[in-house]
């Protein structure tokens, strides 16, 4: 429930920066005002769930503590770290592709990629609030660890494949963007009036 809610807040935040209007206005969105305006909306969101997160945390550390057999609390401990690592890893890994996407986009005119920039900003805007969450196991008896920490990988995975298939898509129009822009230069480049002035 709490990553759906946090899920249809980022597309609400981020649902006013994919308009044409704002293209017009500010040019692309993928540099300047507007990637600062979602920044400090994600860094808001952060912050608003911050409190959150800690009571989580704090409650994981306690029931952790709780745990009789040690061995026990170093596998918990290990893998919440490591899915913590994962989260991250991944996600930074996926701004980086949307950047290299971004950056792409900057070469071609603009009219070849309104689209690709609009699925740019809106896998970045999922990549962001995915960055933010927070996958801390929930322990509720230590017969059900293995089942604890089983559910909240397949959280994690499940999350990290929605938002890689945003960044995907993502992908596939900047593919098509590119693809429309370079048919356009040969077309120009190919019709009779730019063959008879040189």
């Amino acid at each position: 429930m709490k990553n759906k809610i946090i899920f249809v807040l980022a597309i609400l935040i981020f649902a006013s920066y994919s308009s044409s209007a704002t293209y017009a206005i500010l040019g692309n969105p993928t540099s300047g005002p507007v990637r600062q305006g979602i920044r400090q909306n994600i860094d808001e969101f952060r912050a608003s769930i911050a409190a959150e997160i800690k009571t989580k945390r704090e409650e994981f550390k306690l029931r952790l503590r709780e745990l009789k057999d040690a061995k026990k609390q170093k596998i918990l401990t290990r893998i919440d770290e490591k899915i913590a690592q994962i989260n991250k890893n991944q996600t930074s890994a996926m701004l980086k592709r949307l950047e290299r996407m971004a950056a792409i986009l900057d070469r071609i005119e603009d009219p070849a990629g309104s689209a690709a920039r609009t699925a740019i900003l809106e896998a970045r805007a999922a990549v962001e609030a995915q960055s933010a969450k927070d996958y801390t196991i929930t322990i509720t008896s230590e017969a059900a660890l293995k089942i604890n920490a089983g559910q909240t990988v397949s959280q994690l995975q499940a999350d990290l494949k929605a938002v890689r298939e945003k960044v995907e898509a993502a992908k596939q129009k900047v593919v098509k963007a590119v693809q429309v822009w370079q048919s356009l230069k040969l077309t120009e480049t190919a019709s009779p009036s730019a063959i008879i002035q040189n």
